[in-house]
């Protein structure tokens, strides 16, 4: 069921439909375990981004790193998004 709302949050995220993105992984993370819970947060951070809310966008970044210090991804999207 998980893999539905993530597939659905990336099909809105590529038609630039961001609050319904955004409201789907609002719900994946008040009910995500704690590692599926970085996935989701990269996944929102990045429609926050989209949107050009970057301070959110970071803010979901600090949660994912703080739960995964060793993410890869997390980490080289927290220095692309302070490079804007």
């Amino acid at each position: 069921m998980r893999d539905c709302y993530i597939y659905s949050s990336l099909a809105y995220l590529q038609l630039n439909q961001h609050e319904q993105a955004i409201s789907i992984l609002n719900e994946l993370i008040d009910c995500d375990n704690e590692n599926d819970k970085v996935q989701s947060l990269i996944l929102r951070s990045r429609a926050f981004e989209m949107k050009g809310n970057i301070e959110i966008a970071l803010k979901d970044l600090y949660s994912a790193q703080h739960i995964d210090g060793l993410n890869k991804i997390v980490k080289t999207s927290i220095e692309k998004l302070l490079r804007k």
